[in-house]
């Protein structure tokens, strides 16, 4: 069995038996979570199985990057994922520049 193939049978299975399964929650709604996790289930009854990725394909670079043994230390999955993040470190890079003469100010005369 080549390396990794184990692995990839056990995505393809597990794969198998959640594309058809529903997303379940609980029956029992409480009103105290209704603007936190409240939202959250709302999204879930009308965006499951709508997500833009592929499980099966993200659980394949899951599974590649614990087998080079060179897993980045922020992997992320899919396109989204790329597009948000380089976007929040641009955002967080531009206040960081912005802010860098004033944040070296406060050294010690020296």
């Amino acid at each position: 069995m080549r390396r990794g193939s184990r692995a990839n049978a056990e995505i393809e299975r597990s794969a198998r038996a959640h594309r058809s399964a529903p997303l379940t929650q609980s029956s029992t709604v409480i009103d105290d979570y209704a603007g936190t996790a409240g939202q959250r289930r709302k999204e879930n009854d009308t965006a499951h199985g709508t997500q833009p990725n592929d499980p099966v394909a993200g659980a394949r670079v899951l599974v590649d990057a614990v087998e080079t043994g060179a897993a980045p230390y922020l992997l992320l999955l899919g396109s989204d994922a790329v597009d948000i993040v380089t976007g929040a470190l641009d955002d967080l890079r531009a206040g960081i520049d912005a802010w860098a003469e004033r944040s070296r100010s406060t050294e010690f005369d020296g």
